[in-house]
């Protein structure tokens, strides 16, 4: 609950953390007199930056509650009529860009993004994005539920080389309705998720989101699956020579489970990470020694630089992948290369 000290000042100082302290938020814990000031930061908090121009009635009232959750943020929010936008001084105060995701569960909003105005009625599904301005305005008493997605998170797997600003989807059926139900399931049980299951929610939310915006775009998505799978495997290739690369690092670096890391090269390669890891790294090994050159590197220079950190190891391995020892296969090289 926010103190009565918060709730007596005209604006809290860190609405974030004011926000950080509680699940919930109501204007009954302001004083009227604030009640203007503190509901422009609550919503900055949930929604990112936006100009509150008109100053609320004095029978305002709104609840919302919220969470962090797998890198989303899921508000549920009840407010009565207000408005607002977001112009260049808004959108240049955003520490980074967001998609949001919206069910409207009873009322209406209203949006307009540049020349275009969309409308939002109870079951529709509204999506916007933060890079653009825009103008709500909330005409009657409005209950949604909304998900707010970092666009860096989505970028790669919405339609490439397409300008996407936002749409109105009617929820009712196809893709728009699964997505619309996991909005609504997710907000539902904010209480009752741990942060393994934010991952999860995580991917299944941009896979959504991801099929729906296509769809309208009349474009086809890559599969999230493989979307993960090539940027676990950029993150490996830029760290190969790092011998103390390990699984979870690798999957906390790109925000997935150790389990769903091992999923995607099972599914994908028919390998196990580490036998692709290993792969790699004796493709690299091979290729450095197939110069024939005997002078040229230690053996052991070149497996530790390609991460392995054990010579016998590495010459064990080697024999078995490529069936000659390492120094045979780099002796035959030299002689292919005298050949030549």
């Amino acid at each position: 609950m926010v103190s009565s000290h918060c709730a007596r000042r005209s604006c809290p100082e860190d609405p974030m953390a004011m926000l950080g302290r509680a699940e919930q938020w109501s204007t009954d814990q302001v004083s009227l007199d604030a009640r203007t000031d503190t509901w422009r930061h609550v919503v900055a908090a949930n929604y990112r930056q936006w100009e509150l121009p008109r100053g609320l009635a004095r029978d305002f009232a709104a609840w919302l509650r919220y969470r962090e959750l797998g890198g989303l943020r899921l508000v549920e929010c009840l407010c009565g009529p207000c408005s607002g936008h977001r112009l260049a001084r808004e959108l240049s105060r955003d520490p980074e860009p967001f998609l949001a995701i919206q069910v409207v569960r009873d009322g209406a909003e209203r949006l307009r993004v540049g020349e275009e105005t969309v409308q939002a009625a109870a079951g529709d599904l509204l999506i916007w994005s933060s890079l653009k301005a825009t103008e709500f305005e909330i005409p009657e008493r409005l209950h949604k539920a909304t998900i707010m997605i970092p666009l860096a998170a989505a970028a790669d797997w919405l339609p490439a080389g397409k300008a996407f600003d936002g749409c109105v989807l009617p929820a009712r059926s196809g893709i728009a309705a699964v997505l619309t139900a996991h909005v609504d399931a997710l907000v539902a049980q904010i209480d009752s998720f741990d942060e393994a299951d934010g991952l999860a929610a995580r991917r299944a939310t941009i896979e959504l989101l991801g099929a729906a915006v296509a769809r309208r775009m009349g474009c086809t998505p890559m599969p999230l699956a493989q979307l993960h799978l090539r940027r676990a495997q950029d993150y490996i290739m830029k760290h190969l020579r790092d011998p103390a690369l390990t699984l979870k690092q690798i999957a906390r670096a790109n925000g997935m489970s150790v389990r769903y890391l091992h999923l995607l090269f099972a599914q994908a390669t028919r390998q196990g990470v580490s036998s692709w890891i290993r792969e790699q790294r004796l493709q690299r090994c091979r290729d450095a020694l197939a110069d024939g050159v005997l002078d040229g590197p230690l053996i052991t220079e070149i497996a530790f630089s390609w991460g392995f950190n054990d010579a016998a190891h590495f010459s064990r391995r080697f024999k078995r992948r490529f069936g000659q020892s390492p120094s045979a296969f780099r002796a035959a090289a030299g002689r292919t290369g005298d050949a030549g």
